[in-house]
C-alpha cells in the first residue's frame, strides 16, 4: 500500500526535494480540492540546497502551490530540537514518516567501504 492522502505526513531526509515535490502531487491528485497535510524537511538551508541543486527553487514552488509545508534546518536525529529553535509548532503526531535517503554524511578522505564510514551509518540507524 501507499501513503493515505488523508494521513498527517512528515518527509525528512528529502535532498533537493524531488521526492517530496512528487509526492505533493499525486497526493494532491487524490485529495482534489481536500486539505493536504504534508510537512517535507531538508537539513539544509534553503541558501546551500540552491547552491546544490538549481531545480530546487521550482520544487519548492510546486510544493507550495499543492499546500506541502517546506521546512529546512530541520535535523532529523533531533526533531524535538529543531522544532524548537524554529520556534514554530510543525512537531506533532504524525500518521506517517517517511525518511527518504538516511545518509550518516560524507566523511573526507574515507570510502563507503571504510569500517569507520559504515559504522557512522549504522549508528544513525541505531537512532530509529
Amino acid at each position: 500500500g501507499g501513503v493515505d492522502p488523508k494521513d498527517d505526513i512528515l518527509v525528512v531526509g528529502d535532498g533537493n526535494f524531488t521526492f517530496s515535490a512528487q509526492l505533493s502531487t499525486n497526493l494532491r491528485k487524490e485529495v482534489g480540492n481536500g486539505a493536504l497535510k504534508l510537512i517535507c524537511t531538508t537539513l539544509d538551508s534553503l541558501e546551500t540546497l540552491s547552491s546544490r541543486y538549481p531545480e530546487v527553487t521550482q520544487l519548492i514552488a510546486t510544493m507550495h502551490n499543492n499546500g506541502a509545508e517546506v521546512l529546512h534546518g530541520i535535523d532529523a536525529t533531533r526533531l524535538i530540537e529543531s522544532s524548537k529553535a524554529q520556534n514554530k509548532d510543525w512537531l506533532q503526531k504524525f500518521d506517517t514518516c517517511i525518511w527518504n535517503f538516511p545518509h550518516a554524511g560524507v566523511v573526507s578522505g574515507f570510502f563507503d567501504t571504510d569500517p569507520l564510514v559504515r559504522w557512522r551509518h549504522v549508528n544513525l540507524m541505531n537512532l530509529f
